[in-house]
């Protein structure tokens, strides 16, 4: 089987607009067969973390309401609290973020629903625990997906499925896909700035007697805010086997949102702004590979492999400060061209896994057996 991914690159000219291209790509990807008259369509979001600027333009969702209601379609747009300590942990404090980033009903003409109610899922369990998904998006009847891809600390890539495993889960699901990642302190370069114990949500981190951060394992999460967090690079994430187990949980997770609404979803994966880190961040570093459009299809694994490609056969963008950061290469004079911010940076044949020391692999592979979609794919021009 090959999937249909509709594509729009990222150029615009008078009279054609890039939201004037996602219009065409709702249309193309079948957006007027999966919505409905009537329908309660879930439009999944995220609204950015207090302090980053690099999350969706709310024009992106205005647009798509827009042409939900032109269906007839109740639209609403929703996210789940976070499980780490921020401006999105609590529901009023995590409207108050939508507001402040421009997503209001009379912004965006849609309610803003943030998830905070869970069904258990009968029959799923992940290391006996009950799988629970959002309430809001399980009882709508069609779900329009809307994803910023980025790199991510713990997956490598955030993409379609990130989006609606780990954004549309409970808080005790978010901290069990989590749970196999628990990262350690490489001693010789903490610098003890205490950057990582003021960011922990439990309070896992300390100083020991030399002055050098320790977490304890016991009280871990495993949310991953000190490994983002750490300017020093002192906290790396420690994979071994764990990325298997936390690809195999987040495909669960994708499969449980989706439950009787694989065939009454749109997925739409934007490649703008694409920073090292997720909008789960209160920061935002600039982008490391130039804009590649956006990406419309009905198969949620197709796009997120489409878009994987498409990043991984991207130039690196000179300068970029993730880049020269984060790169873990052998090469020493790679490294050096890197920090030195040259414009003839090496096309890296996988920047996820030397940026990020994350492989793909598992969690693509993991998606694919869970029955989320097909990794082969067809792209489709709209100009």
């Amino acid at each position: 089987m090959t999937a249909k991914i509709y594509y729009a690159d990222s150029s615009a000219r008078a009279g054609r607009s890039g939201l004037d291209k996602l219009s065409d790509l709702f249309d193309r990807a079948g957006g007027g067969e999966i919505f409905r008259p009537g329908d309660r369509v879930a439009v999944k979001v995220h609204f950015g973390e207090e302090g980053n600027t690099g999350y969706l333009k709310p024009a992106f969702a205005r647009r798509l309401v827009a042409k939900l209601r032109e269906l007839g379609a109740r639209p609403f747009l929703t996210d789940s609290n976070t499980l780490y300590r921020g401006g999105r942990h609590r529901t009023a404090a995590h409207l108050q973020t939508a507001r402040r980033h421009g997503f209001t009903e009379e912004n965006i003409g849609a309610p803003i629903v943030i998830a905070d109610r869970f069904l258990e899922e009968k029959g799923l369990a992940i290391g006996g625990r009950p799988v629970r998904v959002a309430e809001a998006v399980r009882s709508a009847d069609s779900l329009l997906v809307i994803t910023h891809a980025t790199g991510h600390v713990a997956f490598g890539y955030g993409g379609a499925v990130k989006n609606i495993s780990m954004g549309l889960a409970s808080p005790a699901g978010k901290q069990v896909m989590h749970s196999d990642l628990k990262p350690v302190v490489k001693k010789g370069k903490c610098v003890g700035c205490g950057t990582c114990i003021r960011y922990c949500p439990v309070s896992a981190i300390v100083f020991d007697r030399a002055g050098k951060a320790v977490i304890d394992r016991e009280k871990c999460i495993g949310c991953g805010e000190c490994i983002a967090v750490c300017p020093e690079g002192a906290i790396p994430v420690i994979w071994k086997g764990e990325s298997e187990r936390m690809a195999e949980k987040s495909a669960a997770y994708a499969r449980a949102v989706l439950e009787g609404k694989m065939d009454r979803a749109l997925y739409l994966n934007f490649l703008l702004d694409i920073t090292p880190d997720c909008d789960c961040c209160d920061w935002t570093e600039p982008p490391f590979v130039p804009d590649q459009g956006i990406l419309a299809s009905r198969d949620i694994l197709a796009v997120d492999q489409a878009s994987i490609d498409l990043i991984r056969k991207a130039p690196l963008i000179p300068g970029a400060t993730a880049v020269a950061k984060r790169v873990r290469v052998s090469n020493k004079r790679v490294t050096e061209k890197i920090a030195g911010q040259y414009c003839c940076l090496p096309r890296l044949p996988d920047k996820f896994k030397t940026l990020f020391g994350v492989d793909l692999e598992p969690f693509l592979a993991a998606a694919e057996l869970a029955g989320l979609g097909t990794r082969n794919y067809r792209l489709v021009k709209v100009g």
